[in-house]
């Protein structure tokens, strides 16, 4: 099953970035380099707020203190720095 969700989460058509407690990716899918132009690999153990735009910050750090709460936070659209800017 550990597979299966590998290839879910390579294959899903939207960016898909997981964080650890302190706001750092640790994981992004293939679809981030697609749709970004950023190689994954720049931004594996970066502040996941470096990509975001400012007027997003907000919601999701409200968002982000939720989970780590252990409150389901819902899915969440959120505007991203692609690679020129």
């Amino acid at each position: 099953s550990e597979e299966r969700y590998r290839d879910l989460f390579q294959s899903a058509p939207d960016i898909i970035v997981t964080v650890d407690t302190k706001g750092e990716i640790i994981s992004l899918n293939a679809a981030f380099e697609k749709l970004l132009g950023w190689p994954v690999s720049e931004w594996l153990g970066r502040p996941f707020w470096e990509m975001l735009h400012p007027d997003d910050f907000a919601k999701i750090e409200a968002s982000f203190a939720r989970s780590i709460q252990g409150i389901s936070a819902p899915s969440i659209e959120m505007r991203v720095r692609a690679q020129g800017g």
